[in-house]
């Protein structure tokens, strides 16, 4: 479990393909662990990009990311560890065939003990509500189980902070409450969590942060609440109702 306040953040961030308009255009974002930010914007609008920013899978044409002050790894496991990124179709990241392997796959790459990856494992599971699958093939999982696999590999190694990328869709009811109770556990645990999503109905009520991108730009960043009223602006579609009734749990 992390006990220490963590800071993940991007100074000045630009990016282009070739010679192309660029997709991130001066990002300034400050991360926390123990905090839930979800991360908006319409198609196009860079947030795939920002999000392989974050955890050192592309690395800017100018500024940084850092991490406590210091510069986030580049590619590396430790950037890896620190940052964990579970994609919308998370099958493509299983490396093992069954839950319980999948999960100890990074810890044991850690070079950690038997013990230490075990209780690692086990405190995973029990966090992402899948400890009676141990021995179930990650393939024959529903897609709501495929997703909190995921993210128990990303909690087995303790990262500090963990992205998810539309992490709802094409759920069904149950398959979203079981992912954001999931996501929820790991945010009571410490660690921050950045959800990338359209799907702002179904965790908005639990949500410390509102940030939305628009054209490689960030152009809101604020509570919900100040946020809200204006995503419609930015080609956000707005949900109806009260924010405390945004939630599918």
């Amino acid at each position: 479990m992390i006990q220490s306040r963590s800071i993940l953040e991007c100074r000045e961030l630009f990016f282009h393909f070739d010679d192309t308009q660029p997709v991130l255009d001066n990002i300034n974002l400050r991360l926390n662990s123990g905090e839930l930010v979800v991360l908006t914007g319409p198609n196009g609008s860079g947030k795939t990009v920002l999000m392989k920013h974050l955890n050192g899978l592309l690395r800017p044409v100018r500024g940084d990311v850092f991490l406590n002050g210091r510069p986030l790894p580049r590619r590396g496991q430790e950037a890896v560890r620190a940052v964990g990124l579970v994609f919308q179709n998370p099958v493509a990241q299983f490396l093992e065939d069954t839950v319980e392997r999948d999960v100890a796959f990074g810890p044991r790459n850690m070079q950690l003990g038997a013990a230490e990856v075990n209780a690692r494992v086990e405190d995973a599971l029990q966090a992402t509500e899948l400890q009676h699958l141990h021995t179930r093939d990650p393939l024959e999982l529903s897609g709501g189980e495929q997703q909190r696999l995921a993210l128990a590999g990303v909690l087995a190694m303790q990262s500090e902070f963990v992205i998810l990328d539309e992490p709802f869709a094409h759920l069904d009811l149950p398959g979203v409450r079981s992912v954001l109770r999931a996501v929820l556990a790991a945010r009571d645990r410490g660690v921050g969590v950045v959800v990338v999503t359209h799907d702002l109905e179904k965790v908005l009520a639990h949500t410390d942060r509102l940030v939305v991108m628009r054209a490689g730009q960030i152009v809101i960043d604020d509570t919900p609440e100040q946020a809200l009223p204006l995503v419609e602006h930015h080609l956000v579609r707005r949900p109806a109702g009260e924010i405390s009734h945004m939630s599918w749990l």
